[in-house]
């Protein structure tokens, strides 16, 4: 029995833990601590099956410890259970005496912690740190509940000299783009008749846990920064002193109050100056500060923070809204998480140099809308020219049509939107509404509502390289459509995001920018890539790795750093959604005028052909530098040919990279 000791419930507790420990004994502690730290998880996760699976694993754990205990300890005589517990010794001598034998049995226990610990991921889930700030983060969540929050500013000052007070601040806000959706509306998830009633959303188990960073800041070295910021100030006849410092994952920001009748312009000249006297990469200077009468000189950290997407997706502001265009953005300067929704925006551009963190944030955005939607509510058309980036997405039933990398077929992608837009807005004209939400909602309101099938999903199309189609296939025939599309979509449903590595006036045409209202810029070379993205400067002076400027309207800039994830997360999600069932693929998106002629439009086969179809039934392999070089002419006319073979059957369609094209023969 326990010591008779007092009992927060009094002798009801007592007795109950009294039994506890008789049943279970000293392992039982394993089911206790683990219900305190995971419990208030099973409360908040739309899905409780993570937290039984854990639950289930934890008491095979508890019995093959117990179990492991009563061997080691008695070993021979099996009379003491005070320590052990009733429940593991009695399976451990039913084991013993009538199965496996003392070593069958330690063999069968060993082999159950391993499974348990595997299972569990101790390496990451119970590491003392780890465990000890979920058990903080438990404790925190029941006092927010408890107690209201408060919308004050945790500060700290500072005395930087006599007279003046410096102020280290973090501000609690939430954070989002003015474009955010302010309603909540959205479909029922239970479709009638649904063939992806069953449909199951990706699991935060697919993405890894961030590991422990510090996030500690050095109040002294903020200090000296500041005081470095006002001495180069004044060498330039600048007077003025910092009065608010803070401190975000990427950048600090500093507040700097010139003395009246200072030019501004003059102190946005000076960011390099201020770079080579704090040791910086580079300066970023607001002047000024919108709604203040400050400037802000944003200087980056020594050590950078790194934004991972699993800790954004898991934010309840993330969980708990229904739109399945919510993206992910990542965090702004105060390491508040940022997100959007595409609804509202309703198109998106993105530019950025090689190696800005710009692909990365597009699998950020792809994710963070499949994380929220079913086939039901949502298809993609992804265009792919670079034959790379978004490969990893093929075969997921959220694609209508398979990743398009030839331009020719992505014009066809392209006039096809067009089509299904103008088709879409004829199907809210017949029934009297504005947009595909409020048709959807007047359609399953409907007395003849029968199946989802007549609902409406959205469609995203992404584009991850623009410059590389504007060159490539038609310029006209993909501005024309890009156009309509920006101006036009919105309300049916049809949203765009375009990627570009090469912004210049000739890729992202005048007529193409005014209808992206919400533009993302990484890093840039120059002033001039800034502007044409942005309409002003600054972008030129982001660090890369994910340093973003994001344009909303209607001319606010806001510093963004982006989320990470990696290949393989990509992949679990990728997997995951595969294994769920194949795409519904249309084949009508990428047919070309030609194609749709049906064989009106005639065309001279090459005098080679025969030949280089003797090749293809040979080799069982159909390129275009094998025929190239086989037959030993140029690349136009053996794409030529390679062409008419595909139009009769022949081969099958160019795939992505690395993929030789089918043989039918």
């Amino acid at each position: 029995e326990l010591p008779n000791q007092a009992s927060l419930l009094g002798k009801f507790g007592s007795k109950v833990a009294e039994e506890y420990y008789y049943f279970f004994g000293l392992p039982g502690l394993i089911i206790s601590v683990f219900t305190t730290i995971y419990l208030p998880k099973f409360f908040d996760e739309k899905n409780p099956t993570s937290f039984l699976k854990k639950f289930f694993f934890i008491v095979l754990l508890t019995f093959s410890v117990g179990g492991i205990l009563k061997i080691a300890k008695t070993l021979g005589g099996f009379t003491q259970f005070k320590i052990i517990g009733f429940i593991p010794s009695k399976i451990t001598e039913f084991l013993v005496r009538n199965i496996t034998g003392i070593l069958g049995t330690s063999i069968f226990y060993g082999f159950l912690i391993g499974l348990s610990a595997w299972q569990l991921n101790f390496a990451n889930r119970f590491h003392p740190l780890s465990s000890a700030r979920t058990l903080l983060r438990s404790i925190k969540g029941w006092a927010r509940k408890a107690v209201p929050s408060s919308n004050e500013q945790d500060e700290i000052k500072i005395n930087l000299n006599d007279s003046s007070d410096l102020k280290i601040s973090q501000e609690q806000k939430v954070g989002g783009a003015q474009f955010e959706s302010s309603t909540k509306q959205s479909l029922d998830s239970n479709k009638k008749k649904s063939k992806y009633s069953k449909f199951l959303l990706p699991s935060l188990d697919l993405l890894d846990d961030p590991p422990v960073q510090s996030t500690s800041y050095d109040k002294e070295r903020a200090l000296g920064k500041a005081k470095i910021i006002e001495e180069k100030l004044l060498n330039f006849g600048i007077e003025g002193k910092i009065t608010e410092v803070k401190p975000g994952p990427v950048i600090t920001l500093y507040e700097y109050k010139p003395e009246p009748e200072t030019k501004i312009n003059k102190i946005s000249s000076l960011s390099n100056d201020l770079a080579m006297a704090l040791k910086a990469t580079s300066v970023r200077i607001i002047a000024p500060i919108p709604g203040k009468d400050v400037v802000g000189i944003e200087v980056p950290n020594e050590i950078r923070e790194t934004v991972y997407l699993k800790d954004l997706l898991s934010k309840k502001q993330f969980k708990n809204n229904p739109n399945p265009l919510y993206l992910s953005l990542g965090k702004d300067i105060f390491g508040t998480p940022f997100f959007a929704d595409l609804k509202k925006a309703p198109h998106l551009m993105v530019g950025g140099t090689t190696g800005s963190g710009k692909s990365v944030f597009l699998h950020g955005i792809i994710t963070s809308m499949l994380y929220k939607a079913s086939p039901q509510d949502l298809r993609f058309i992804m265009i792919d020219p670079k034959m790379l980036e978004l490969s990893g997405y093929e075969d997921i039933p959220h694609l209508l049509h398979p990743i398009v990398t030839n331009p020719k077929k992505a014009a066809a992608a392209l006039k096809w939107a067009v089509k299904e837009m103008d088709m879409r807005y004829k199907l809210l004209s017949d029934i009297g509404v504005r947009d595909i939400d409020s048709y959807n909602a007047k359609i399953q309101a409907s007395k003849e509502f029968n199946s989802s099938s007549d609902l409406l999903p959205f469609i995203v199309i992404i584009i991850d390289e623009l410059a590389d189609l504007m060159f490539v296939s038609s310029t006209n025939e993909v501005k024309e459509s890009i156009t309509k599309l920006s101006q036009m979509a919105r309300a049916a449903g049809i949203h765009l995001i375009v990627a570009s590595q090469r912004p210049s006036a000739d890729v992202v045409a005048g007529l193409i920018k005014a209808n992206f209202p919400a533009r993302i810029s990484f890093a840039v070379s120059s002033k001039t890539d800034s502007r044409i993205i942005l309409d002003s400067s600054g972008a030129e002076k982001l660090l890369g790795k994910g340093d973003m400027l994001l344009l909303q309207p209607p001319n606010n800039l806001i510093r963004i750093q982006g989320s990470m994830i990696s290949d393989k997360e990509r992949e679990n999600i990728a997997d995951f959604l595969k294994k769920q069932g194949a795409p519904e693929y249309n084949n009508e998106i990428t047919k070309t005028d030609d194609e749709n002629s049906q064989g009106d439009f005639l065309y001279e086969k090459d005098e080679l052909y025969e030949q280089a179809l003797d090749i293809v039934k040979q080799t069982k392999q159909a390129s275009i530098s094998m025929i190239q070089r086989r037959l030993k002419i140029g690349y136009n006319r053996a794409a030529n040919i390679i062409e008419m073979m595909e139009r009769e059957g022949i081969v099958g369609e160019q795939e992505s990279a690395g993929k030789p094209r089918k043989v039918y023969l």
